[in-house]
């Protein structure tokens, strides 16, 4: 139930005016009689209408408030939505994407597109068919079932979000190939709308219903991490990015194997990003940056990288008899030196000793 007029409740203090008009004295002329014996009903009726004494019972005022009350409530006009009947075809469209698991919507805008799409699973009919596809960097379909719900909810507890785009020109493509030529099909996208873009326009060959996941579209990230060989030594570069309009401020924590190093203050204006560098200390291995305090979508508030020494790592490949795939892959990773043996030359204690 809902109103679609409720600013027309103010007509409501019409009701306390109508209770006020019963305690209101009536006022009437003034005239000198012989005796009151005649007069002893109009005495009473003077006394009812005595302002601020208890309202005595009365069908005339009963009537009149019902009546206003009626009005009022025509007047806000009352409406019952319903939800509309599903189409004979239905493609559920549930996004996946890393940007899902923000939770500037409760618990997150995954669990609520979770929830809506199980509301419109639980509406469908006997005849109504609903296919379950997932909106991720490979979308796929999960389940097509006419009239089926528990095998569509079982295949909807299965999703969960990851952590890579949305890939939404691959997901038109799977929905247009599925709806086939029936004419009463819909597509119900729940998504945030941050996907890959479009690489042109697309014409789809049924109707689109999108409805938008999330409230805010705020999100300073760290989209970048990395050490480098410097003139002194190893050197740490960050890049941070405001990917959101409003000016941000925030603390940029740094950690070398897992130890505090440092912490700077960035300030970022909307749509802005800033570079950050920072000497490692010899013998640094992994390193670590984490924005304070941390946003709607936490996974990109933290990075982390590994340091790699000046001279590189050494590696020993031991095989039968060469493995020249595995030797290339190796030798395209930088910093390696690759030293490779056959398995009848190769001496255990040799090997271990250090270069």
């Amino acid at each position: 139930m809902s109103l679609l007029a409720p600013t027309a409740a103010a007509f409501g203090l019409i009701v306390p005016v109508i209770v006020a008009l019963y305690f209101l004295k009536v006022r009437r002329p003034q005239v000198p009689v012989s005796s009151t014996l005649l007069w002893r009903s109009l005495t009473r009726d003077r006394q009812a209408n005595v302002p601020w004494q208890r309202l005595r019972f009365s069908w005339l005022l009963v009537l009149q408030l019902l009546a206003a009350m009626a009005l009022v409530v025509a007047l806000m006009r009352p409406a019952h939505s319903a939800p509309a009947p599903l189409a004979a075809h239905t493609i559920l469209m549930v996004d996946t994407s890393a940007p899902m698991q923000a939770t500037d919507v409760h618990p997150s805008r995954f669990a609520e597109a979770r929830r809506r799409a199980a509301q419109i699973i639980g509406r469908m009919g006997p005849q109504d068919r609903v296919s379950l596809v997932e909106l991720s960097s490979q979308p796929k379909v999960l389940a097509s079932a006419v009239g089926d719900r528990n095998a569509l909810r079982r295949a909807l507890d299965r999703m969960a979000p990851g952590n890579a785009p949305a890939d939404l020109s691959q997901a038109l493509a799977l929905a247009a190939s599925l709806s086939g030529s029936g004419s009463d099909t819909e597509l119900v996208l729940l998504s945030d709308g941050i996907t890959q873009p479009l690489p042109a326009p697309v014409s789809l060959p049924f109707r689109l219903s999108y409805q938008a996941i999330g409230t805010s579209g705020e999100n300073l990230a760290i989209t970048a991490l990395s050490a480098q060989p410097g003139p002194s030594g190893q050197v740490g570069f960050v890049h941070v990015q405001n990917f959101g309009t409003r000016h941000r401020d925030t603390t940029l924590d740094w950690r070398v194997d897992g130890k505090l190093l440092n912490a700077r203050s960035l300030s970022l204006d909307g749509g802005s990003g800033t570079d950050v560098s920072f000497p490692l200390p010899s013998g640094a291995q992994q390193l670590s940056a984490t924005l304070q305090p941390g946003d709607a979508f936490a996974l990109d508030d933290t990075a982390w990288a590994l340091a790699r020494p000046a001279a590189g790592e050494r590696v020993l490949l031991v095989s039968p008899d060469g493995n020249v795939f595995l030797q290339q892959a190796l030798r395209v990773l930088p910093g390696l030196q690759l030293t490779t043996v056959t398995s009848t030359t190769f001496d255990a204690g040799t090997a271990a000793r250090p270069a």
